[in-house]
């Protein structure tokens, strides 16, 4: 029973993960294009949105183990 429970805990913890992901890459994104930056700090922060995106997606396995 214990580790059914866990299971749904680490279930519920993803989708949630995943859901607050949705929607924050979208605000993520838009901020980075209406900042106007060129050269390396548009490198820079251009990457903001991928390293959100894997964060995310650990949180998701993580959660799911």
């Amino acid at each position: 029973m214990v580790e059914v429970r866990g299971f749904i805990q680490g279930f519920v913890s993803a989708i949630i993960g995943i859901v607050v992901g949705v929607a924050l890459v979208p605000v993520i994104n838009q901020a980075i294009t209406d900042a106007n930056l060129s050269g390396t700090q548009a490198t820079v922060v251009g990457l903001v949105g991928l390293i959100t995106v894997v964060g995310i997606l650990m949180h998701s396995v993580r959660s799911l183990l």
